[in-house]
């Protein structure tokens, strides 16, 4: 009873040990992120979300990916509260993240790209673009931000519209259900 093979070491002082030494596996905990992105759910229903994520699933490939985990999102690229978006910063800002596959940079986001690939970085997350873009001049690139912004706010405008003529209605239908 009283011999040496009775000692126990504590499970925390062995991989204390194990790791001082270098004997523990090294296991990347960080996972790959494909990110894909449509601007409308009619796109998504025709099949643009589905085609992205299968392109850049062959895009990536050629890649040693590390458990890999897909985020959709449907939304415009000037929204900056999109849940994709957001669970994804949220992965990158608590180091979960190694790398972020995207086909083109307004995949991610219409503006700001340099600040998220900052901050990427700064958590040692590199994004990778899978598709070269088109070399645009300055004019051409101008010219699709505007067109983006007004779309955008076209959308918001007609929404504002919607949701006021709706409140109309509910006022309407209210007096005369009281008459």
């Amino acid at each position: 009873m009283g011999q040496e093979s009775d000692i126990l070491i504590p499970r925390e002082e062995v991989l204390r040990l194990l790791e001082k030494y270098k004997l523990l596996a090294e296991e990347d905990p960080k996972i790959d992120i494909i990110y894909a992105r449509v601007s409308s759910h009619g796109q998504a229903k025709n099949g643009d979300l589905d085609r992205q994520i299968v392109l850049d699933l062959e895009l990536s490939s050629s890649y040693k990916l590390n458990r890999l985990e897909i985020i959709k999102d449907i939304g415009s690229g000037l929204n900056t509260k999109r849940k994709g978006l957001l669970k994804l910063v949220q992965l990158v800002r608590t180091d979960h993240v190694g790398r972020v596959f995207i086909s083109h940079k307004d995949r991610l986001t219409r503006f700001g790209f340099e600040y998220l690939q900052w901050f990427f970085e700064d958590h040692q997350t590199e994004i990778i673009v899978l598709e070269a873009g088109e070399d645009k001049s300055p004019q051409e690139e101008l010219v699709d931000d505007l067109l983006s912004l007004i779309a955008s706010f076209s959308g918001r405008l007609y929404g504002i519209r919607a949701s006021e003529k709706k409140k109309l209605r509910q006022k309407i239908e209210k007096i005369q259900e009281q008459e």
